[in-house]
């Protein structure tokens, strides 16, 4: 089991995303993500963040986990993903999305921190910066 906590120069902000590559484990029958999203974002704005696993299918087809809130989502592996990789996407959710942001008085510069724990897999590190 792996615990993820991003670095704070790469949360996502309002509408924002992070896309975590995931090399499923030789044998992995599924992959869980326990999803923590912090409570506030980084200037005290409550947060609501979804967590969903995704992958393209070696036969071209898309399959999904069912997004969470919090707690774990479960993705069963019932055809194999494309070069073994899975997708992680953590997503910040807003009513409005960025372009009325500031008009509900967010702070679209506002960060929204998260933890995961990956099972059936490890996470693919880059330097990409996002």
């Amino acid at each position: 089991m792996l615990k993820l906590i991003p670095d704070k120069n790469k949360l996502p902000r309002y509408t924002g995303r992070n896309n975590i590559p995931i090399s499923v484990n030789s044998g992995a029958t599924e992959v869980t993500v326990d999803f923590a999203p912090d409570l506030q974002g980084s200037n005290g704005t409550t947060a609501d963040m979804r967590a969903q696993i995704v992958y393209r299918a070696a036969d071209g087809t898309t399959v999904f986990s069912s997004p969470v809130s919090s707690g774990k989502t479960t993705l069963k592996l019932a055809k194999a993903p494309k070069n073994g990789v899975v997708t992680v996407v953590i997503s910040n959710v807003t009513m409005g999305g960025y372009k009325n942001a500031k008009s509900y008085g967010w702070d679209t510069t506002e960060k929204f921190g998260y933890k995961i724990q990956v099972t059936g897999g490890t996470v693919q590190y880059s330097n990409i910066a996002v």
